[in-house]
């Protein structure tokens, strides 16, 4: 049985004009990366990307195919002024254009249209199948991550990287999580290291701490718990509890005051709200009292409270793989 080969219109006119040699080359393009769109549900789309990189690659483009497939595209970084053409493509795209991590338009590109040009300033476009931006929600204002950044210099990357953790910022407060976003490994690692360096400047902003001044966090019965950080060590988690890029941060506080309100009961069963010093409690100060189990309770609430003090600071903890294990000094 002979086997068949199978020519397109579009592989006969590739051949045809390589043979003329002109500027025709062979694709997909040698280099790729994945990006990722945060989309209007906040849940991560990746798309796998040709990189147009050399002047032919950005000349030929999608030229000379009969489609692209899902979730996949061709990205651009833009030289200034530049303009896009549909002229000799066999069939319909989606433009989306990028500018400091963030999609700034959305152009349906026709084939045969002429001289598309954005009317936001943009750094990169990325092409997609027609109708990608319906199918998977996305919409200008989405941010972008890009990964590895195609010509930017240090400043665009740093302002671009900003934005993007301000907007997830924003996305964790409202109580996301890496899990509802779907984040790749690549993006926890990302927030890892941003969280770390979040929660390290934290614990060296002052030298101690007052819970009274941080009113987004609710304290219950405590009041003027004041504390600073003694010690802080971060080591993957080697059991990888959770994946391969958990990071466990072992933190020691020391207390120097506080007091808490605590219900106790009299010889009699008379049950009155009293208020203790807080190091007293964690000392021991209630065993004779028989409330052993209540000074082992005060212990866990003063470190959820500092917990919750630290992660007021940073949020993006909620996109990370971070395990506190607190330990108290008094």
């Amino acid at each position: 049985m002979k086997k068949v080969i199978r020519i397109t219109e579009n592989d006969l006119t590739r051949i045809v004009k390589r043979v003329l040699n002109e500027n025709v080359i062979d694709y997909p393009f040698p280099n790729r990366k994945t990006i990722s769109i945060i989309n209007n549900e906040g849940k991560s789309v990746d798309v796998d990307c040709e990189l147009a990189q050399t002047p032919e690659e950005k000349k030929q483009g999608l030229l000379y195919r009969d489609g692209i497939e899902d979730n996949c595209g061709v990205l651009f970084d833009s030289d200034k002024n530049s303009a896009y053409h549909m002229v000799d493509m066999a069939f319909p795209i989606e433009m989306i254009f990028i500018n400091g991590g963030q999609i700034v338009e959305i152009i349906k590109a026709q084939p045969g249209q002429k001289n598309i040009v954005p009317a936001n300033p943009f750094a990169m476009n990325l092409e997609v199948k027609d109708g990608y931006c319906d199918k998977n929600n996305i919409s200008v204002g989405n941010n972008v991550l890009l990964g590895d950044l195609i010509n930017e210099d240090e400043d665009r990357v740093n302002a671009r990287k900003e934005r993007y953790i301000k907007g997830m910022t924003e996305l964790a407060k409202d109580g996301h999580t890496w899990r509802s976003l779907g984040l790749s490994d690549e993006q926890i690692q990302f927030f890892n290291k941003v969280t770390l360096k979040q929660i390290t400047d934290f614990m060296k902003s002052k030298k101690r701490f007052n819970s009274n001044d941080y009113l987004g966090v609710s304290t219950g019965t405590y009041e003027n718990l004041i504390f600073d950080f003694d010690n802080v060590n971060v080591e993957r988690d080697e059991f990888n509890t959770y994946k391969k890029n958990a990071v466990a941060i072992y933190v020691e506080a020391e207390i120097y005051g506080g007091t808490v309100d605590l219900y106790t009961e009299d010889g009699l069963g008379v049950e009155s709200l009293d208020t203790f010093d807080v190091i007293d409690v964690l000392n021991g100060s209630l065993d004779d009292m028989g409330l052993s189990d209540v000074a082992w309770e005060v212990g866990y609430e003063v470190k959820d409270i500092i917990q919750d003090i630290i992660l007021f600071h940073a949020p993006l903890y909620y996109l990370s793989h971070l395990e506190f294990d607190m330990y108290l000094r008094t």
